[in-house]
């Protein structure tokens, strides 16, 4: 069993002015809209300030568990380690990305400040 994903991932801001976004993507080996969403996410990468977290609920289901998780693919977004917003099922590109650029600022090359 892994550990807890907040514990194994969170970025602790230093001197609590740097923001850290983590994409938590709960998915199956067997899922095909999780593949497909996959491709869907992998581009935005390059363009957003995120990190992409990928729990595979078979194998932690405690984590999934732990995130409420009752269908694959469900995607959340954490501000700081703190969940923020949910989708869950397959989704678009367009509307991942609208969903996304809510939350998640482009890359600058340079920390972000929290508000």
């Amino acid at each position: 069993m892994t550990e807890n994903v907040l514990q194994r991932n969170h970025c602790l801001s230093i001197g609590g002015d740097v923001v850290s976004y983590k994409v938590l993507k709960f998915t199956a080996n067997w899922c095909m809209p999780c593949k497909m969403l996959s491709k869907e996410i992998e581009p935005l990468l390059d363009k957003y300030d995120f990190e992409l977290v990928e729990i595979d609920v078979e194998e932690d289901p405690d984590t999934a568990t732990q995130y409420m998780i009752t269908t694959v693919p469900t995607v959340i977004i954490l501000k700081d380690g703190i969940p923020v917003d949910r989708v869950n099922g397959y989704t678009r590109l367009s509307d991942f990305k609208r969903w996304l650029t809510k939350y998640v600022p482009r890359k600058t090359g340079r920390p972000r400040k929290k508000n």
